[in-house]
């Protein structure tokens, strides 16, 4: 919802809600209104794409902001009748009272408001619009709800998964909070809660040609474990030999909903943490492309990531603090400064495709250039994807690969921003959604205190090339372990050996808008 000043508003009986009383008099159009904003009074327009709400001149319309609420913006909007007996009601306008009557009837539109210094964190918001005319009411709410309905491409059907021991075991209770937004906008979900390992991907697997038709998108409420988890369950399930069933699995969006301990996945496509946030996107229907990671190791089916592998000092303190599980998070702080005290450097030989350049500077974003300049390149629309031959990543091209090898302190490959708490710009500031790029870094062998320098900038500006650290752009990888032996760190789950990792551009859609900056 767009704004141009401050609004004024008062908190209502449910949580979190701001709402705006206003009443209108009895002679209005259908399309055009005069209405009463806490004895102001207020021009509301309907236009082809918003609500506009304007201001007149009045004893304080300087303490008040005009409003333009796209119908893509609204979940409901929907006619109330007032119970029981109504009273006076008193408005705040300056340093005055001004007393006026809310009227029986009302328009309620349900939409949400953004953060002033975050515009990518939403928070509800729901306007009441009262009139005398019972008419006019009925009008507004069903002309306002026949435009939301053509605004946007919402999904009418969900398959939602909990995991209720990730992070803090909140998603039981986070999903709870959320849920009423699905029920503003009439969106059926089946909401099963996982009961073990690997649960949410068996049932996606199993679920038959039909299942996946009746389905518009599939929810991980959890945190990035789980919808990785999905997510591998999709694209195994698009791989298979039986045409109708890949394709329904093709169209399918994916979301995730917050619920656990870093929740890349959810603060790299949104900006945020913040569930009411994902849930938003996804009850309006928004749709972003997302590039992902395959990972190819030997004898083992291919895996899929959104976010990083990483090989070396970051998969050690992963494997060591396994074992120190009993100390909840404060584990991996324990586990980070005894991996960085023992100064371990692995050897590798590592094949790369460069990719052109990114602009550096030039952060991920709502209509970002970037993703838009590599879809212009690409016009082959959505990738094919199948099942990868032994020779997937021959080198073909051989000329066109590149060869570096020596001893590294660490190892990462990544394809998204990997935005989190611990590093809000990213772990990669100038990765992008869906540019076909991944960024390999590379850090070579350096003492304890060079390496713990480039790991306290992280959290600031994201991975830095420096004297022993190296930033490629590339569209595949292939690295190849010698001697003693680390292991990989993909998503939170532990491999071993050599890997080969390639980009698809936009194989998966994910219910976002990407991060907005304004």
């Amino acid at each position: 919802m767009h704004r141009k000043t401050r609004p004024g508003h008062s908190l209502s009986s449910l949580d979190g809600i701001a709402e705006l009383d206003l009443e209108a008099p009895v002679d209005s159009s259908a399309t055009e209104a005069l209405f009463i904003l806490r004895g102001q009074d207020v021009s509301a327009k309907l236009t082809k794409s918003a609500l506009q709400l304007t201001h007149q001149d009045g004893c304080c319309s300087w303490t008040r902001e005009d409003l333009t609420v796209p119908f893509s913006e609204i979940f409901m909007a929907a006619k109330r009748e007032a119970r029981g007996k109504h009273k006076a009601s008193w408005w705040a306008c300056g340093s005055m009272l001004c007393r006026r009557r809310k009227p029986a009837h009302a328009v309620v539109i349900h939409t949400f408001q953004r953060d002033k210094r975050r515009p990518c964190k939403w928070r509800p918001l729901r306007l009441t619009l009262y009139s005398e005319n019972a008419d006019l009411v009925s009008q507004w709410a069903s002309d306002i709800s026949d435009a939301v309905r053509v605004a946007s491409s919402r999904p009418q059907s969900l398959l939602v998964f909990i995991n209720p021991f990730g992070g803090n075991r909140q998603a039981a209770q986070i999903w709870q909070s959320v849920a009423p937004i699905f029920q503003l906008t009439g969106t059926k979900c089946e909401v099963v809660e996982t009961q073990w390992a690997m649960h949410a991907r068996e049932t996606v697997e199993r679920l038959s040609t039909e299942d996946l038709q009746r389905q518009d998108g599939i929810i991980a409420v959890g945190g990035d474990g789980l919808f990785q988890e999905v997510l591998n369950a999709v694209l195994t399930v698009r791989a298979r030999a039986d045409d109708s069933q890949a394709l329904a699995a093709a169209r399918l969006r994916l979301g995730h909903i917050p619920a656990g301990s870093t929740d890349a996945v959810a603060f790299s496509i949104n900006g945020t943490r913040s569930a009411f946030t994902a849930a938003a996107h996804i009850a309006l229907g928004d749709r972003v492309g997302l590039d992902v990671m395959r990972v190819d190791s030997p004898g083992e089916l291919p895996c899929f990531s959104v976010c990083y592998a990483a090989y070396g000092y970051m998969a050690d303190l992963v494997r060591s603090s396994e074992s120190m599980r009993c100390l909840g998070s404060l584990r991996y702080g324990l586990a980070g400064a005894a991996n960085l005290l023992r100064g371990r450097s692995y050897h590798a030989k590592i094949h790369y495709l460069p990719s052109s350049s990114r602009s550096q500077g030039l952060e991920c974003q709502s209509s970002c250039a970037v993703c838009a300049a590599a879809e212009e390149q690409d016009n082959s629309g959505l990738p094919s994807f199948s099942r990868p031959s032994p020779s997937a990543h021959s080198h073909s091209h051989a000329s066109h690969w590149q060869q570096a090898d020596g001893s590294y302190k660490s190892i990462m490959v990544i394809v998204s921003p990997c935005r989190s708490d611990m590093s809000p710009a990213g772990l990669s500031r100038y990765s992008h959604l869906s540019d076909g790029r991944l960024t390999l870094v590379l850090v070579k062998r350096c003492s304890v205190l060079q390496y713990l320098r480039f790991m306290a900038t992280i959290p600031y500006t994201g991975v830095r090339a420096g004297p022993f650290a190296e930033l490629i752009d590339a569209k595949a990888v292939e690295i190849l372990p010698e001697g003693e032996q680390s292991c990989w760190n993909i998503d939170g789950e532990l491999h071993t050996g050599s890997i080969k990792a390639q980009v698809h551009r936009c194989l998966v859609d994910v219910f976002s808008r990407g991060i907005e900056t304004r």
